[in-house]
C-alpha cells in the first residue's frame, strides 16, 4: 500500500475516521463518542484509524500524518484541546495530538478545531473558493464557527470565529460550557432537542386541535 493521510472528525456524538491516498478515501470508519471519559474517547480514536486503516488494506507504518479536528480551544504547537463541553473530559486540558501520536507508532499528528479546519477545506476545494473573506457557521452537537479573512484562516486565540459561545442573552439558558445566554445554548442540537422534549412533555397549547382541517374553500 502507498503511503496514506488519516483524517479524524471528532464530535460529541460520532467519531469519524478515514484514511486517503492520492486524495481520494481509501478506508474509513465510524464509532460513537464514549460518553464516559477523555481516556476512552481517545482509545476509540485510535482504534477507528486502525479499523479505517484495515479498511484500506493498509498499516500503521503506511500513515505519513494524521489531522484531527475536535471542537475547542486548541493549542496548535502541542497539540493539547480544552473547553469542548461537548466531548466527556474534554473540558479539561487534553493531550490529544500526543496521545493518539503514541499510541500508533509515533505517527505525527497535527490537531485543529474541527469546523475552522472545515471551513478552511470549503474556502479551498469547497464551496468558498470564490471568496476571499467568508464566515462558515456549522450546526451539530453544538454551534461552531470558522472565519477566513483576506484568504486567510483566523486562529485567534485558538477560538477564532467560535459563534456559538457569543452571548446572545445576558443571563439566559445554561450553555454545556458552563455559562450562560450563549449562543449553542440555544441553537445547538442538544439544546433544541431538550425543548422538543419540554414541549412534547407539556402537550398541545391550549386551543390548539389534534385533528385540525382546513376550511371549505381553502382546498
Amino acid at each position: 500500500m502507498a503511503i496514506v493521510t488519516g483524517g479524524v472528525d471528532l464530535g460529541g456524538t460520532k467519531i469519524q475516521t478515514v484514511v486517503v491516498a492520492n486524495r481520494k478515501v481509501v478506508g474509513q470508519a465510524r464509532h460513537p463518542t464514549p460518553q464516559t471519559t477523555s481516556g476512552d474517547v481517545i482509545a476509540t480514536i485510535v482504534a477507528a484509524v486502525r479499523e479505517a486503516l484495515a479498511a484500506a488494506g493498509a498499516a500503521v507504518g503506511d500513515l505519513r500524518a494524521i489531522g484531527i479536528g475536535t471542537p475547542g480551544t486548541v493549542d496548535e504547537a502541542t497539540g493539547h484541546v480544552s473547553n469542548a463541553s461537548n466531548v466527556p473530559g474534554f473540558l479539561d486540558d487534553v493531550p490529544l495530538g500526543p496521545t493518539v501520536g503514541k499510541a500508533l507508532a509515533g505517527t505525527p499528528v497535527v490537531v485543529d478545531n474541527d469546523v475552522r479546519v472545515a471551513v478552511l477545506g470549503e474556502h479551498r476545494r469547497g464551496a468558498g473558493r470564490p471568496y476571499k473573506n467568508l464566515l462558515g457557521v456549522f450546526v451539530g452537537t453544538g454551534v461552531g464557527g470558522g472565519l477566513v479573512l483576506e484568504g486567510k484562516l483566523r486562529q485567534g486565540r485558538g477560538s477564532a470565529g467560535e459563534i456559538g459561545h457569543t452571548l446572545v442573552k445576558p443571563g439566559g439558558r445554561k450553555c454545556p460550557c458552563g455559562q450562560r445566554g450563549h449562543l449553542e445554548a440555544y441553537a445547538g442540537r442538544l439544546a433544541i432537542e431538550e425543548t422538543a422534549r419540554r414541549k412534547q412533555a407539556g402537550g398541545p397549547r391550549p386551543g390548539c386541535s389534534r385533528s385540525w382541517r382546513p376550511r371549505a374553500g381553502t382546498g
